[in-house]
């Protein structure tokens, strides 16, 4: 069972509980689009009602055939909820549902590598727009229109974050817990014998993006008081805000590897949702934004040109 409560955060935080999430095993993604609330559960997604966290619909399913998608017991599958379509993002492929669950399209995925510390690349699509943020060239988002083509990239200067023993030593522990390679033969203990690990002299510049509400949120790897930051830029690349948010348990890192990972959080009208489990199930909390300070023009570049490559 999990739990939906809100938490307001000021100068002090308190918390209400809505209520539980019936049926709700191991979730792997929540979006809050207006008054319903999107769970993504394994292989499927539930919709709540916001207000009551009542069911109100429910699609998706493990398998191979249409509108299936495969679960692995070291890889989440992820969820995203645009205005019109609900996207699961599985180990082989990507489903595409409209928002009332039936099926639009799916495309097969091909298969990803990366590094130590992993540099993957996220998407998100917002109104009728692709926004694919390419941190392995630096803070780069590149923005598309509906038909593929490239109407400018956003590039801007950041702040490199060396990465220490500590870092090292916590990759490493991370790896060596991971469902993979616990289950490979021999073990962790094993694999390492035969592997040479790489670390990068720095983080990547993006950890992951979320878009809502006419804002592109940056989340980085800075820590500030055992959160996260984030940096909120409006949709042409100016700089809105920096603010620190919860930081969620770090996806395994075969998943990390993979390009996916558990995100439990979500964005909707200057809220931060996320889920929290505690004994009694998972609690959806929300944390508000402020945007007391005027926006500012800062270091952002914006580039035209045209799909290259995909």
């Amino acid at each position: 069972m999990f739990i939906l409560a809100i938490t307001h955060f000021a100068a002090f935080t308190t918390a209400e509980k809505i209520g539980i999430l019936e049926g709700i095993l191991q979730p792997a993604g929540v979006a809050v689009r207006g008054d319903e609330a999107f769970i993504l559960d394994g292989a499927s997604v539930s919709v709540f009602s916001l207000d009551d966290l009542r069911l109100l619909r429910k699609f998706g399913r493990e398998g191979q055939g249409p509108g299936e998608v495969e679960t692995t017991p070291w890889l989440k599958n992820l969820l995203y909820v645009s205005n019109d379509n609900v996207v699961i993002d599985s180990v082989n492929k990507i489903v595409i549902f409209s928002r009332s669950g039936s099926l639009i399209k799916e495309l097969r995925r091909s298969e990803q590598f990366t590094q130590m510390i992993p540099d993957s690349v996220h998407f998100a699509v917002y109104e009728d727009k692709i926004f694919i943020e390419e941190s392995p060239k630096g803070f780069y988002i590149e923005v598309f229109d509906h038909k593929g083509k490239m109407i400018h990239a956003i590039q801007k200067d950041f702040e490199k974050i060396a990465v220490q023993d500590a870092h090292r030593r916590e990759a490493e522990k991370l790896l060596s817990v991971d469902p993979f390679m616990r289950n490979a033969p021999g073990g962790w203990h094993e694999i390492k014998k035969t592997m040479h690990l790489n670390f990068p002299d720095s983080f990547p510049a993006i950890r992951d993006m979320v878009i809502a509400d006419n804002k592109i949120y940056v989340q980085t790897y800075k820590k500030l008081n055992q959160q996260q930051q984030y940096i909120v830029l409006d949709l042409k690349g100016n700089e809105l805000l920096r603010t620190s948010l919860p930081e969620m348990s770090p996806p395994g890192f075969t998943e990390q590897m993979m390009g996916t990972g558990v995100r439990l959080f979500d964005i909707s009208h200057d809220r931060f949702y996320y889920i929290v489990e505690t004994d009694e199930g998972s609690e959806l909390h929300t944390q508000e934004i402020e945007f007391s300070n005027p926006p500012q023009e800062l270091n952002a570049s914006i580039s035209n040109g045209r799909v290259q490559a995909l």
